[in-house]
């Protein structure tokens, strides 16, 4: 077993952010004042997955962007809202079931940058995934519905999730919205 693997660094429901931007990486932890030298590995972690990733998310804007902007959306979202342990996941597993709804799953909200031409790191996120998420005990696999806040946190600074990853400043995170 290798040393990442051992210690739960190489598992990306550990290291959520490793899926996300390079850019976004760098903007978080200049916010937060860097990275504590005891998490070194987990960031070098993230930097190189967040590095090699980026030929792919390139390669993506370059060839889906102004194809996703011309795309009309001929029907109405439904966004699901709720606080989390109100059974919001469950939602999202219901809507799976219909055929007529379409979800983002696991691996979307992993790799958000290359939604479309991620499926090359389908085998590999797969094997990395545990059989149940740590937080709830939810059964997850590459392709089951999965909320978007891991996206959201891989594609910007906004998120609560953050606050797992830099704890220092978890109040920032968590402050109301009226003071954003």
């Amino acid at each position: 077993m290798s040393y990442f693997k051992k210690r739960g660094l190489a598992r990306f429901d550990q290291q959520f952010l490793a899926g996300g931007s390079i850019g976004n990486w760098i903007t978080l932890l200049h916010e937060n004042g860097g990275v504590d030298i005891r998490y070194l590995a987990r960031w070098l972690y993230i930097s190189f997955v967040a590095l090699i990733s980026l030929p792919f998310q390139q390669y993506e804007k370059y060839k889906y962007d102004s194809i996703i902007s011309r795309t009309e959306i001929k029907t109405s979202p439904i966004f699901i809202l709720g606080h989390w342990r109100s059974g919001t996941t469950y939602v999202h597993q219901l809507m799976e079931q219909n055929q007529e709804f379409a979800v983002v799953t696991f691996l979307h909200t992993m790799i958000p940058g290359i939604y479309l031409t991620g499926k090359i790191f389908k085998s590999l996120l797969r094997a990395s995934l545990p059989e149940k998420r740590p937080m709830d005990n939810v059964k997850i696999n590459i392709d089951s519905a999965e909320e978007e806040e891991y996206a959201l946190g891989n594609l910007s600074p906004y998120s609560f999730y953050h606050a797992l990853s830099f704890p220092q400043a978890d109040a920032a995170y968590f402050r109301p919205l009226r003071d954003v």
